[in-house]
């Protein structure tokens, strides 16, 4: 771990020097090595920290075309780098409502979901479970039966990410897929940034603009884009 702090510490000296998104390359693409893995995760790191003068406080949104781009893989990803490396609280919020996995991604067992915050069953806080990594949490999917479209309300949300920002300094939301749910686009109309998660040789370019202009759309800004599982 102390070999990616200095990465990261690295990577921070060489921010003001860098002139746009550093668009991530190569996860999970099949026999992707941990190293690589992780040296991409600092990349995207980097790559936040271009964007935002400070990470503090900040809704980040990550939001894939189709089943299968791996947006869930990225995001947890991700969050255990930032956790483990720097010293930031981060929380993944799950909002796939139809396959929630961060639970499982992240090792925890869920006692509750988002879904009894929102509708006012449970307070916030007790909706943060604690992974065995320090300063990282996870904000279970919801729990109503697997496979079930839920309706997201956007004022709720607001109040649950408010509410999160008590405990945690950074968020980062794992989106449904938009072919199959609008969730995400109007997610990211309340988040700092929207990261899209594009997978090599499948997800067509007319897909990626559409949901960039969907983001635009509701007051959503995307800053970047992830190409998963590029083989060549």
């Amino acid at each position: 771990m102390s070999k990616l702090f200095e990465a990261l510490q690295e990577a921070k000296r060489e921010k003001a020097s860098t002139a746009s998104f550093d668009v991530s390359q190569s996860l999970s693409g099949g026999g992707t090595s941990t190293f690589n893995l992780e040296r991409e995760m600092i990349n995207l790191y980097r790559s936040l920290e271009v964007n935002f003068p400070t990470l503090t406080q900040k809704v980040i949104c990550f939001l894939g075309a189709n089943e299968g781009d791996g947006t869930s893989t990225i995001v947890a990803s991700l969050a255990r780098i930032v956790a483990g490396c720097t010293k930031l609280r981060v929380a993944v919020l799950d909002m796939d409502t139809r396959h929630p996995t961060q639970c499982s991604l992240l090792g925890v067992t869920p006692k509750m979901g988002w879904n009894e915050t929102t509708s006012g069953k449970e307070s916030v806080q007790n909706a943060l479970h604690q992974t065995s990594i320090e300063r990282l949490s996870v904000v279970s999917g919801s729990l109503i039966e697997s496979g079930v479209h839920q309706v997201i309300d956007r004022s709720a949300m607001k109040a649950l990410l408010e509410g999160l920002f008590e405990s945690v300094d950074l968020i980062l939301i794992d989106c449904a897929p938009n072919a199959q749910s609008a969730d995400g686009i109007a997610l990211s109309g309340d988040a700092d940034g929207t990261v899209l998660i594009i997978q090599a040789e499948y997800t067509r370019w007319p897909e990626v603009q559409k949901i960039q202009h969907e983001v635009k759309g509701v007051g959503g800004r995307v800053i970047g884009a992830v190409l998963n599982k590029r083989r060549f």
